[in-house]
């Protein structure tokens, strides 16, 4: 991953369609956090994946506007955000 650059994640459940897999590569997303078949990624997930990738840069969250989706990544973002 090329340094100096916002990260970009793609987040969604498994649902019946894998649309919310993304791809990772250059060019393409930096990384990307499913959930179990019909579920969203919990925050546990969301939170370790951008912990990972993280670079101090930022990162952008990009996805389904899925409530439990939205809710996992909002409480991820906010455990990172005020974290020590």
């Amino acid at each position: 991953m090329p340094e100096n650059k916002v990260v970009v994640i793609n987040r969604g459940g498994s649902g019946h369609y894998p649309a919310f897999y993304g791809y990772i590569g250059d060019g393409l997303m930096d990384a990307t956090v499913v959930g179990n078949v019909l579920t969203s990624p919990s925050s546990e997930d969301a939170l370790s994946v951008a912990s990972s990738v993280n670079q101090g840069t930022g990162i952008l969250i990009i996805g389904g506007n899925y409530a439990s989706d939205k809710k996992n990544f909002d409480i991820a973002r906010e455990t990172m955000i005020n974290a020590p």
